[in-house]
C-alpha cells in the first residue's frame, strides 16, 4: 500500500512584496529632480501609482527621496538662472526678478497735448499751448 506524501507548507502565490530598496530610492529622487510626478515615478521603479501612493505612508524613506530630489531639480534651475541672468541674459534676468524678487515691469505711457482753442461768447480759450 502507498503511504501518502507529506504536504509541505503552502508556497505564497501572488506578486511579490515591493520594498522600496535603495537603489529604487535613488531612482525616485533622481525622477523627481527631473520634475517628474508621482504617476510617472510609479511604472518606472516597478509599482502602480496608486499602490505607491499607499507605500508613501508605509514608508516614509519614499516621500522624503521624492522631496530631496525636487529640491535639487529646483536649485539646479535656480543656479541655472542666475547664470543666465549674471551673463547678461535680459530676459532670464527679467524671468528670475519676477520669479524670486517680486520684480514688476511698468510702462510709461507718453501723450501727446494737442493745442486747442476754444471761443466761447467772443472769449477765446486756449488749451495745451
Amino acid at each position: 500500500m502507498a503511504t501518502p506524501k507529506k504536504k509541505g507548507p503552502l508556497k505564497k502565490t501572488g506578486p511579490k512584496k515591493w520594498i522600496p530598496t535603495p537603489e529604487i530610492l535613488e531612482k525616485i529622487e533622481s525622477l523627481a529632480m527631473r520634475q517628474a510626478n508621482w504617476q510617472q515615478i510609479g511604472p518606472n521603479v516597478g509599482i502602480h501609482p496608486h499602490n505607491l501612493h499607499e507605500k508613501r505612508n508605509e514608508y516614509p524613506e519614499i516621500s522624503d527621496a521624492f522631496n530631496r530630489g525636487r529640491a535639487k531639480g529646483a536649485a539646479l534651475l535656480i543656479n541655472k538662472g542666475f547664470e543666465m541672468a549674471m551673463d547678461k541674459d535680459k530676459e532670464m534676468m527679467k524671468l528670475f526678478l519676477k520669479a524670486k524678487c517680486d520684480f514688476r515691469e511698468t510702462e510709461t505711457l507718453q501723450t501727446a497735448v494737442v493745442p486747442l482753442s476754444i471761443t466761447v461768447d467772443g472769449r477765446e480759450f486756449k488749451i495745451g499751448s
